[in-house]
């Protein structure tokens, strides 16, 4: 939805869920029933001091209802087995296949990089697919992150290729613009980032991770908003799949990579007074910068693009 169908005095009124005409939108009832959740983080924003934990319990409620309504929308999938295809450990594979995988095309690893002010909201699930994340800012912060993955383990059998890493993942969220603070001379402007990475890192013999190559592709990129105003709570809803994620990367037989999928919310601000110093923190006014991914990933494949040396 576009940040600007909205202005000052008739934000909320402004709301119209779905997006006509995008055929990879999830149906307009989803978005109608996870706004009200999203209006109740949007209050819950304005009170996070107060109300911690409620604001947390807001965002969990948001991504269960959100991945029960993923979930109704996956694709069926119905093929012969194949080494590309990777899915959740604890998927029901009679959805995909006619007979059971390996173990080793299971997803194997889940991962967390919360946010400095809002820890345990972020949620990544190696079970079941699910990822997703939650970041707000404040008028006096800067660069905030959160980040979750989930991702599988490959071994190469050619002794040097290139592999196409193609995930299919559904996503939907939520993200909001508001400032009304009590600090009229204000310069700078702020913006959120909504967006998946595709990644691979080699498996060192210790357990650490190199990062091999690394793919973002935007979810959600809004223009820096700058001066007192608010725009609509905006609901989002996106699908992708085949070359759509399409990452490659150049493997060698006898190593081993993660590769994986990764939910970010990034917003960045650069608010200051007009002699440069930072927004107080005894700030006074409204002030809802946030944004959150819910994302369900089905499967991963992996496809052997080109082999160079058998």
């Amino acid at each position: 939805m576009d940040d600007t169908a909205a202005a000052t005095g008739s934000a909320e009124s402004a709301f119209q869920p779905g997006e006509t005409g995008v055929p990879d939108a999830l149906p307009d009832p989803v978005e109608i029933a996870l706004y009200g959740d999203a209006r109740r983080i949007d209050e819950l924003v304005e009170h996070a001091a107060s109300d911690h934990e409620g604001l947390l319990q807001a965002v969990r409620d948001f991504n269960v209802k959100a991945s029960h309504a993923l979930e109704a929308v996956r694709r069926p999938l119905a093929h012969l087995w194949p080494r590309s295809l990777f899915i959740p450990a604890g998927a029901d594979w009679r959805s995909y296949w006619v007979s059971a995988p390996p173990d080793s095309q299971r997803y194997k690893a889940q991962w967390l990089i919360p946010g400095p002010e809002i820890p345990n909201v972020q949620f990544a699930s190696a079970d079941n697919g699910t990822l997703g994340c939650y970041e707000a800012i404040r008028p006096f912060d800067r660069l905030m992150k959160s980040e979750a993955g989930v991702g599988v383990f490959y071994s190469p059998e050619p002794t040097l290729s290139v592999v196409s890493i193609q995930p299919t993942v559904t996503c939907t969220g939520a993200h909001r613009w508001r400032n009304l603070i009590d600090h009229p001379l204000t310069m700078g402007d702020t913006w959120v980032r909504i967006s998946l990475i595709i990644a691979a890192w080699q498996v060192l013999p210790l357990g650490q991770l190199d990062l091999v190559r690394w793919r973002e592709v935007p979810v959600v990129d809004t223009s820096p908003q700058s001066g007192l105003g608010e725009f609509a709570i905006s609901l989002f809803s996106r699908s992708f799949s085949g070359a759509d994620l399409a990452t490659t990367v150049l493997v060698e037989r006898g190593r081993s990579y993660l590769m994986g999928v990764v939910a970010r919310v990034l917003i960045n601000s650069t608010l200051t007074d007009t002699l440069g110093h930072p927004i107080p923190e005894n700030f006074t006014g409204r002030f809802n910068v946030w944004g959150l991914l819910s994302c369900r990933v089905p499967e991963i494949d992996v496809f052997e693009q080109t082999v160079y040396i058998p």
